[in-house]
């Protein structure tokens, strides 16, 4: 094996160590994309991963909506912190378009502190008319 290939032998395996030690997680996410409903309304079809991450018991979605102004979606996530003493996160926005493709890179992570019990809105506005889809995603900070 070359020198390259030990390298990324070990990468590799400091990597996993790290996974495995919980270093490097996966965020919370609350994914969604517009929609309409039987009258014609828009509506927004969303699923989080709150309950399954390592938010859990900490961070819980209590809503998601959205509205288009002109033709820009603006997103609004209602997050309520579950413990009684603050949490602070950081979080991100991805947005999509309607096969699924990601319109942009993703915008920078976004400090935010939850104090006892609180919820906050987190908003989000589309970087053009093509969006059809967001993902927001959310880790501690550590």
């Amino acid at each position: 094996m070359g020198k390259l290939g030990v390298i990324f032998v070990r990468t590799l395996i400091v990597f996993m160590l790290l996974v495995a030690a919980g270093c490097v997680s996966a965020p919370a996410e609350v994914t969604g994309k517009k929609g309409w409903d039987d009258k014609g309304a828009p509506t927004l079809r969303y699923n989080d991963t709150f309950g399954a991450s390592n938010m859990r018991g900490k961070l819980e979605v209590i809503s998601a909506q959205r509205e288009i102004v002109g033709d820009i979606m603006r997103v609004d996530i209602a997050l309520r912190s579950q413990l009684s003493r603050p949490i602070s996160v950081q979080y991100k926005f991805e947005w999509f378009d309607a096969d699924g493709i990601q319109i942009m890179s993703a915008s920078s992570w976004t400090p935010i502190t939850f104090y006892d019990l609180e919820t906050k809105k987190i908003v989000g506005v589309a970087p053009n008319k093509r969006v059809d889809g967001f993902s927001l995603k959310v880790l501690p900070v550590k």
